[in-house]
């Protein structure tokens, strides 16, 4: 499972090898330990976003329009195509911004891999756990690292990675579960590479960026199905000097999707989020809540905010906020911060409709100033996420370096963490009773008994968070 510098000239024959012959039995145990944990997370994601009201118009126009199937859309309840059931559920899993993140490709796998695989499952009675992991290993090693050779020319140039490198996370996760061949891969990622979408201007409001990750599921699913049935893709998809995915971004570092293929493990880069907000301004929100408990200051105490960042995130998360949607707000930092000072919190009702223009939030914005911090751009992409608060109080000033934020790699939520996580965003919307059984089986999931209470319990979770109103956001 790895690749000679001499297959760099063919990126995408590279990858499509790679893909096709993964194996999660053969690869390193922690990717098993951490996909599982990847699931949980991205489960959660699902299950809640599926009650928000983008998710549930997703579901309704998908099935209405799918041929029969056997895939579970948790916003409905109902089965459907397995291509439409994964736009569905993909919508709904990057449906309120607390699915995981891959921070060098700027991609969020969770929402794509798992909604793919999950109902490519579903399709498939025989399927067990083996099939299942080594699809989703597919769809993390290799999106993460076309996403990773691509993601700053990318998103400076106003395209939102999620819907475009997220199609290459999407056809390796389908054509590895559908046992393509290495050749069939290669056109997957020359249809799905080629079909992927998605603008960054999404992110001021509109419902469609939740639906980058459904579009590029779809994508995905369809691009193993044409490419299995002989249809034929760009490939060379990923390294083509005219038209492929990385010359059409510009300034891309190519060989990085090939690098250390097979031996530096993209699925354990992958870091979570305690927010539920974009991750570019998480350790902003950790460095205030550092700065207040050492200052000890009350929201009324404090005279400034300055947040130094990098310029990914001033330019992604720094811009006039107006009160438009919650879409918006979880992309803005100065809504985010001023809410955590106010609120104490960035979680699910922060961005409830009353609190959208709360004149509280909205009044204490004018205090933060946000600005590029040499230091921390200097740093490069490691740093990207990087925030040094200073927070003015009391006639004193207290300053805060947060580089990694919590959640990251670097400084990891750990499994407990995680497992609260999942209970916290779930239990607004399962059973306590349910919710304690569908992360024990998802831990349990490598076994062939826990997989099968996995599947029982997520058509159960589908029942009732579709029963559930949809919530007023």
């Amino acid at each position: 499972m790895s690749a000679s510098p001499s297959d760099a000239a063919d990126i995408t024959g590279a990858l499509s090898a790679f893909s096709a012959e993964l194996d999660i039995a053969r690869a390193p145990a922690a990717c098993l330990d951490k996909l599982k944990l990847c699931v949980l997370d991205a489960v959660a994601c699902v299950v809640q976003g599926s009650t928000l009201p983008w998710s549930r118009t997703a579901a309704a126009v998908m099935t209405a329009q799918s041929a029969a199937g056997t895939a579970r859309v948790f916003a409905s309840n109902r089965t459907a195509d397995t291509a439409a059931a994964a736009f569905a559920n993909a919508t709904a899993g990057h449906g309120f911004e607390l699915d995981d993140i891959h921070k060098e490709s700027i991609l969020h796998p969770g929402s794509l891999a798992v909604p793919v695989a999950l109902a490519c499952a579903q399709s498939e009675p025989a399927c067990g756990p083996d099939r299942f992991y080594s699809a989703l290993l597919a769809g993390y090693e290799t999106g993460c690292r076309v996403g990773s050779a691509s993601a700053m020319p990318l998103f400076f140039r106003g395209f939102h990675p999620q819907g475009t490198a997220g199609a290459f996370v999407t056809g390796a996760t389908a054509a590895r579960f559908l046992g393509l061949s290495a050749e069939q891969t290669r056109h997957t990622f020359g249809i799905a590479g080629s079909l992927g979408a998605g603008l960054m201007a999404s992110q001021e409001g509109a419902m469609v960026k939740r639906a980058h990750a459904g579009w590029a599921a779809y994508a995905g699913v369809l691009g193993a199905r044409l490419a299995g049935s002989g249809f034929t893709g760009i490939r060379n998809v990923v390294e083509a000097e005219y038209g492929g995915f990385l010359s059409a971004h510009g300034g891309v570092d190519a060989d990085r999707s090939v690098r250390d293929l097979g031996q530096t493990w993209e699925t354990l880069a992958v870091g979570h989020k305690p927010y539920a907000s974009v991750t570019s301004i998480h350790a902003a929100l950790d460095g205030v809540r550092r700065t207040l408990a050492a200052s000890g200051a009350a929201p009324g105490d404090i005279e400034r905010l300055r947040i130094g960042v990098s310029a990914m995130t001033l330019a992604h998360c720094a811009w006039p906020y107006q009160s438009q949607s919650a879409t918006a707000a979880q992309m803005n930092i100065y809504f985010c911060v001023a809410s955590l000072v106010l609120y104490g919190d960035v979680f699910l009702r922060a961005f409830l409709p009353d609190r959208l223009a709360d004149p509280a939030i909205l009044a204490f914005m004018e205090r933060i100033e946000v600005c590029i911090d040499d230091t921390i751009e200097q740093g490069g992409p490691p740093l990207r996420h990087g925030a040094r608060v200073t927070l003015a109080a009391h006639g004193k000033t207290y300053v805060h370096e947060e580089l990694h934020r919590r959640g990251s790699p670097e400084n990891p939520m750990g499994t407990s963490a995680l497992r609260e996580k999942f209970h916290r965003v779930l239990g607004e919307v399962l059973a306590a009773d349910l919710v304690e059984e569908l992360g024990a089986a998802i831990l349990a999931s490598d076994s062939e008994r826990g997989w099968r209470d996995m599947l029982r319990a997520l058509d159960a979770a589908a029942a009732m968070a579709a029963a559930r109103p949809t919530v007023d956001i």
